[in-house]
């Protein structure tokens, strides 16, 4: 009870210091804590939908005690009222950009062929006012965001239970009852299409959250290891490591390589040290580069298919038929190259649809309604300014990232980032885990506006 007391009186400081922050960052551990581990009493048959419901109700409720925590700081005479012309000229380059992005997908919207499916989708519930809400997320998050160490902490309770539940899943039984009654994950794309693993659902999308948590807690720990509670990050990385090398989504295994090309060499502080990490990663890279141009093993899997493409050799059916799928995706872009098809109308414009031949089962067919990669899913369905001014966003922040790379929460943030930002090129952006990666980007273009205050902003040697 004492403490309790004292948690309640530390939060009425603090919001009385900086209402709008602690409101935001209240959201930000509802968002953490709360959108992976949400699940409804149908499991994984409505999961979707489950997650979606929770995060509209989750933004439209910050943004009330938002608007109510900046009238109050006005009352308070705590900050002034800037005009828009002042808001607009302090504002980041991310967020010009972003604003802009949301602009391009309400024109895409309205220019729409298929006017009544862009504002809800096409049944991923990624059209137009999930679009809107994850740059929402974004904006308020990078203005009123502040990074606190409980943020990565709190990654690992949703790490850790579904290390568990995976764990569990994996061995053949159905904990919390999440697959319909008799069936387990063994039965994915053989009695129903996909794979489901955790509270997460879509295993795709199991390894897209890791990508974010996984090398946070560990970037966070590499940094701070002589702290005692730090021994919880390792552990929490290691578990979301298990779990991503369990699932064996390749998606997920090239973002975490990508991240770790990058990342490695900016962990060590001193010049000396980081070169020498640098020369150790340049090595491994180049063992990789030699294992896949002489492997000559099984004629399937990761390492074939990418030992393959260095050989210059593609077929349509590698990465699960993601190649495929890219070229026919590809082919729509000409049609409407400067706003799209509409937001979430891909699945409309696509006739591909591919069919199941387990002789165990009875034919499945499953229709492709999304690209299975999002830089070019948002080329199809918004057009290519859209696209263009989205990465445009990310190369000011990884620019930043790189320039100012000093402190612990800027590179657990940007290695988030970073390996989320890779395995997305093999997947799709979804509400289960999407708006995680747009809070992780807010709060790391606010810690780097923060730092550009101090000696950090100049370039690291």
């Amino acid at each position: 009870m004492a403490m309790a007391r004292k948690l309640w009186a530390q939060l009425k400081i603090s919001f009385r210091q900086d209402a709008a922050e602690t409101v935001t960052a209240g959201f930000i551990l509802l968002l953490l804590l709360g959108l992976p581990l949400v699940f409804g009493p149908r499991g994984y048959y409505n999961i979707t939908a489950v997650k979606h419901s929770f995060l509209l109700s989750a933004f439209f409720a910050y943004l009330v005690a938002l608007s109510a925590a900046i009238a109050y700081q006005w009352r308070r005479g705590g900050s002034a009222r800037p005009g828009l012309r002042r808001l607009w000229r302090v504002a980041r380059p991310e967020q010009k950009l972003i604003l802009l992005f949301a602009l391009i997908s309400m024109l895409s919207a309205l220019a729409s062929p298929d006017p009544e499916l862009v504002w809800a989708g096409s049944g991923r519930f990624e059209g137009l006012g999930t679009g809107l809400v994850y740059c929402g997320i974004f904006l308020a998050v990078s203005s009123f965001g502040r990074f606190r160490p409980l943020f990565i902490y709190a990654l690992l309770i949703p790490v850790a239970f579904n290390s568990v539940l995976v764990y569990r899943q994996l061995a053949g039984g159905n904990p919390l009852g999440l697959y319909p009654p008799g069936l387990n994950y063994y039965d994915g794309n053989i009695v129903y299409s996909g794979e489901f693993l955790g509270t997460i659902g879509n295993s795709g999308l199991l390894a897209a959250f890791l990508c974010l948590a996984m090398p946070s807690l560990l970037v966070y720990f590499a940094r701070r290891p002589r702290h005692r509670q730090s021994l919880a990050l390792l552990a929490g990385g290691l578990l979301g490591l298990a779990m991503l090398l369990a699932s064996r989504i390749a998606a997920g295994l090239v973002g975490l390589l990508a991240c770790f090309l990058v990342v490695a060499p900016l962990l060590p502080r001193g010049r000396r040290n980081r070169r020498i990490v640098l020369l150790l990663v340049l090595l491994l890279l180049l063992a990789l580069f030699l294992l896949l141009l002489s492997y000559d093993g099984p004629p399937q899997g990761l390492l074939y298919e990418a030992s393959a493409l260095l050989h210059g050799h593609a077929e349509a059916e590698f990465g699960s038929g993601r190649l495929l799928i890219w070229q026919r995706a590809w082919a729509l872009i000409p049609e409407r190259p400067l706003l799209g098809g509409g937001p979430d109308t891909l699945g409309k414009r696509l006739d591909l649809v591919f069919t199941s031949h387990d002789a165990s089962a009875p034919p499945r067919q499953a229709r492709v309604d999304n690209a299975h990669n999002d830089y070019l899913n948002i080329a199809v369905n918004l057009g290519l300014p859209a696209l263009l001014v989205y990465v445009a966003a990310l190369l000011c922040t990884a620019r930043g990232f790189l320039r100012r790379r000093c402190s612990d929460a800027v590179l657990a943030l940007g290695a988030g980032l970073l390996c989320y930002s890779a395995q997305i090129f093999f997947s799709f952006s979804l509400c289960i885990t999407a708006p995680i990666f747009w809070l992780f980007w807010g709060l790391l273009v606010a810690e780097l506006a923060k730092e550009k205050q101090d000696d950090c902003s100049r370039p690291v040697a």
